[in-house]
């Protein structure tokens, strides 16, 4: 073994008793003695395996590994250069359009390309700020609006923003002298007076348009219409089960499958090695637990040590078609990546055992990507073909502007009520310090219950999103009588409310109910027992009269439509049917109450007064 030992360690008082080493010093004359033969290679020999601490050597080591000058030469060269940080390449094209712009620009007024490159040469000078706002104007009136809207042209403001900061970046990538912050704001308030003041830029935004559950059902009926062009039931259940993943998990496509616009990305995907999949036995079949680590994320895919954990469960089995976890599995099948026969566990859930039990890969088959390439399974669906497959669906169901950003958009914009800031930035893949999830990302249209804020607390999000959801509000297309949220006469959310917390209280006051029809052989008086009959009759008829009369609108709401008439029927007709399945159940009938116990005159006052009170709020 060769031992490295410096020149300024202290010596060894171990050395005396150890056979002496062949040290070779460095030589005095480098330059000679490198282009000198050596009659014997360069070696340190040492007896033993143990190192001192810090006794490495830097000189010796280069001296055994460069044999030539010319080597370290070539070494040299090969640093000669500057380093950037890894840009995404969304931002590499921006910078690369600035660039084109600026050359272009510049090659005009000086009227020769040679001068323009000089502008972005190391150390050149920042131009007169006239020429650079001429140039900003320029490029933002000219350019073609992406945004839809017939009769917009150029940029709106915040594009021709983002196109001043990626110029500013763009010289200073160059090494070129940097705008200094006062010229840095001048360009900003410039774009900002163009936009508002003299109205040659729009101020309009593109709609966020999010993919919500009723979407995503109508895309994956679509998905398996043999007209949509998928020619296998293999890319059809693959494009049902990236469109669920993506909108379960809010991730980008590119994190899933291979963005090529990536440097390496060869790698870069959804492996089956980052799933881990748990079968648990349930009262009714089996339940698939998935833990998820998405490692592609952008601005972390250069970063092992930065990736994303989470983790989905199978869906009840009214959205079991929407169940991304069991798409999954049923690819893994296909694949042949488990080592257990997974058919023959749904199969036979009665013989999983109670204890967890994992689905192991074949040695090699974690490396493999869960999304194939269609006409080669052992590559990874690329994000080409999966954007034009996507193209297909928004083109067949006549959804203008279905993208990817959708999904995420969708997601971010429930999330942001259910989980605090730094959760949701953790699983969109942001920084800790991130605020684009709750800012970038959220649509304008999600719902907001300031009274209940301020007075009651926050409303349930997940009901809140439930009723919200359709999918002519997020798409812009006619509201059809089918597709309108049931449950939106916030009067009627109120009274149901009110009796589930009622509920609440008598179970914490009576604890469990027996059945009603044991007050008579439990030897309760029958008067009792007659007046909570007469009670509970009154209660039902001073529901069901609020629930299905005409009340006055507050003051200040418009009329109702005949739509919203027909609606609010429907919606009277929905409250009597969840009023008479809360008073009809056992455990919700008033009567059961005095079955708890003896019917003691407390009790009874107990309940007179629970009853009476349910009156009263309502009344």
């Amino acid at each position: 073994m060769t031992k490295r030992i410096a020149d300024d360690d202290e010596p060894d008082p171990r050395a005396a008793s150890r056979p002496r080493t062949s040290l070779l010093p460095l030589p005095r004359n480098r330059d000679a003695d490198l282009d000198a033969t050596p009659e014997a290679p360069l070696t340190v020999v040492a007896q033993h395996q143990t190192r001192a601490h810090n006794a490495r050597n830097i000189s010796m080591e280069m001296l055994i590994e460069i044999k030539d000058t010319r080597e370290l030469a070539q070494i040299r060269r090969a640093f000669d250069r500057r380093y950037l940080r890894p840009l995404s390449p969304s931002v590499v094209k921006q910078r690369k359009y600035a660039r084109k712009m600026w050359l272009q620009f510049f090659t005009f007024l000086f009227e020769s390309a040679e001068k323009a490159q000089e502008t972005l040469l190391p150390g050149a000078p920042a131009p007169r700020m006239e020429y650079v706002k001429c140039l900003v104007k320029f490029v933002a009136t000219g350019a073609r609006s992406g945004l839809g809207i017939k009769g917009v042209k150029g940029m709106n403001m915040r594009s021709a923003i983002r196109f001043v900061d990626s110029t500013i970046a763009m010289r200073q990538e160059a090494q070129c002298a940097n705008f200094t912050p006062d010229e840095v704001k001048e360009l900003h308030r410039a774009v900002e007076y163009w936009a508002k003041i003299e109205k040659t830029l729009t101020t309009k935004r593109k709609e966020k348009r999010v993919v919500l559950e009723e979407d995503l059902e109508e895309l994956l009926r679509e998905l398996f219409n043999p007209s949509l062009g998928l020619k296998t039931r293999l890319m059809q259940l693959q494009m049902a089960a990236l469109v669920c993943f993506i909108y379960t998990h809010g991730t980008r496509p590119g994190s899933v499958v291979v963005n090529n616009d990536y440097r390496n990305s060869y790698m870069q995907f959804l492996a089956w090695g980052d799933l881990e999949i748990i079968l648990r036995r349930d009262g009714t079949g089996i339940l698939i637990e998935m833990f998820v680590k998405i490692r592609c994320n952008k601005g972390q895919r250069t970063d092992d040590s930065l990736y994303t954990q989470t983790s989905m469960r199978s869906l009840s089995r009214s959205k079991a078609h929407m169940d991304a976890s069991l798409m999954i599995v049923a690819l893994g099948v296909i694949a042949d990546v488990f080592q257990q026969d997974a058919l023959d566990v749904f199969a036979n859930p009665a013989g999983l055992s109670e204890a967890p039990f994992r689905l192991n890969y074949k040695p090699g088959a974690g490396l493999r990507p869960v999304f194939v390439d269609e006409k080669d399974r052992s590559k990874p669906m690329s994000y080409g073909q999966a954007t034009y497959r996507l193209n297909l669906l928004g083109k067949s169901l006549n959804l203008s502007g279905l993208r990817w950003y959708a999904f995420r958009y969708g997601f971010a914009t429930c999330m942001a009520q259910s989980v605090p800031e730094h959760h949701l930035a953790y699983l969109m893949g942001h920084n800790m310090g991130s605020r684009h999830g709750t800012i970038t990302y959220r649509s304008d249209t999600g719902l907001t219950d300031n009274a209940g804020a301020m007075y009651e607390g926050v409303e349930n999000a997940s009901e809140a999103m439930a009723f919200h959801r359709q999918s002519s509000v997020s798409w812009n297309r006619p509201n059809l009588p089918e597709s309108s949220p049931r449950l939106n006469d916030v009067l009627l959310l109120l009274l149901i409310q009110q009796i589930k917390d009622n509920r609440v209280l008598l179970r914490q006051q009576f604890g469990d109910h027996a059945d009603p029809a044991s007050l008579w052989a439990d030897g309760n008086d029958e008067t009792v027992v007659q007046e909570a009959v007469e009670l509970q009759a009154r209660v039902f008829e001073r529901y069901l009269s609020l629930a299905t009369a005409d009340r006055a609108l507050p003051p200040g709401l418009p009329a109702l439509t005949t739509n919203d008439q027909s609606q609010r029927q429907s919606n009277k007709g929905l409250f009597v049917d969840q009023l008479l399945e809360i008073v009809e159940s056992r455990d919700t009938n008033p009567l059961a109450a005095i079955a708890s116990g003896a019917s003691d005159n407390f009790r009874h006052a107990s309940l007179l007064c629970a009853i009476n009170d349910q009156m009263y709020v309502l009344g």
